[in-house]
């Protein structure tokens, strides 16, 4: 019988291609040496407590900032170390696009990762994403700008 596949280089013929194969020679799960078993259990131990320590942490706090003048507000000390905002403005800007403005001064990022708030009024809520501190902007519409609660996801 000639070579079938003797132009690739692959096989001398089929018997050897046939013959090279045996189920038996498969690992199977029994004949997993005790040390790496432990070591699998180990890693996905570790790779939990990983997950579960970079968990994003999340809290809503009150916040009743009502619309004024562009004039600076000092948040109160609790509130500035739930949440890292230490101060704020909310006024009305009457734009083209947006009729309320809300500014605030992150003293601290509160994530490893950034922050993001969720500023909650009466019919919507606003969303802004914050890397460092310093001073961030939201514009928004809404029939009740009256800012309730302001949420706050670690990232």
């Amino acid at each position: 019988m000639a070579p079938k596949y003797a132009s690739a280089g692959v096989f001398k013929d089929r018997r050897c291609a046939r013959s090279s194969f045996h189920p038996h020679n498969l690992i199977s799960p029994l004949s997993i040496p005790p040390a790496i078993k432990a070591m699998n259990y180990l890693f996905f131990l570790f790779l939990g407590l990983f997950q579960l320590a970079c968990a994003a942490r999340s809290g809503t706090y009150d916040a009743g900032w009502p619309v004024g003048d562009a004039t600076w507000k000092q948040t109160d000390s609790d509130f500035e170390k739930e949440t890292g905002i230490s101060q704020y403005k909310l006024f009305d800007i009457d734009g083209l696009i947006y009729k309320y403005q809300l500014d605030i001064v992150v003293s601290e990022v509160q994530g490893t990762f950034g922050s993001t708030y969720y500023f909650i009024d009466a019919t919507d809520r606003y969303s802004l994403t914050v890397f460092l501190p310093g001073v961030h902007t939201v514009s928004y519409n809404s029939d009740d700008p009256y800012i309730l609660s302001v949420k706050v996801v670690e990232g």
